[in-house]
């Protein structure tokens, strides 16, 4: 029984206990990483599901919250802006032009937004241009990086390839020139 409590020192004692509350504190961090990670889904409808009549406004509330997060809007300017945008919500079945009913929408919340604010959200709309724009697919495609994907290409490639540039370039053209009345033709009247 002596050599027993020999070994048990208390040193030794402190280190197991030590070495014992090491491990539960990294369990315990590396429970905390994982809840973090993994979010639980809500169970149920989503609130959209549970409420259609309020459709308008629990997207505008959306919208508004992504605006709040990039733009880092106040609580208040968020809530103007969800009035902004269900006030003028984008009904397809509406009336009016839709480009129009969206630059007013636009417009009114650039008035809610501070000047970083709306530098920073011309920025942002920037990258959505459409194509050729800044943001567009073909914006990446300079003559040299054109030349660089030429030469991984098999011929059949190339020539697919060379066709498409050529028929994006001649629509671009159209586009440009005044020619503005989109992919679906003319309007019927």
């Amino acid at each position: 029984m002596i050599m027993h409590m020999q070994w048990m020192t208390k040193a030794r004692v402190k280190y197991v206990l030590a070495g014992i509350g090491a491990v539960y504190l990294v369990l315990f961090v590396g429970y905390l990483v994982y809840a973090g990670v993994t979010r639980t889904r809500p169970t149920g409808p989503s609130e959209l599901e549970a409420h259609p009549e309020r459709q308008n406004e629990i997207l505008a509330g959306q919208r508004a919250e992504d605006l709040q997060a990039q733009l880092k809007l106040s609580d208040e300017q968020t809530q103007k802006v969800a009035e902004i945008i269900s006030k003028n919500q984008m009904d397809p079945s509406g009336g009016g032009d839709f480009r129009e009913r969206f630059r007013s929408t636009r417009d009114e919340i650039a008035k809610v937004l501070t000047p970083e604010q709306q530098a920073q959200a011309e920025q942002m709309r920037g990258q959505f241009r459409g194509p050729g724009g800044p943001g567009g697919p073909m914006a990446r495609l300079t003559p040299e990086r054109i030349d660089s994907l030429k030469k991984s290409m098999t011929p059949e490639q190339r020539e697919r390839f060379e066709k498409r540039i050529e028929n994006w370039q001649q629509r671009r053209q159209q586009w440009r020139g005044g020619n503005r009345q989109g992919p679906g033709g003319p309007p019927q009247r």
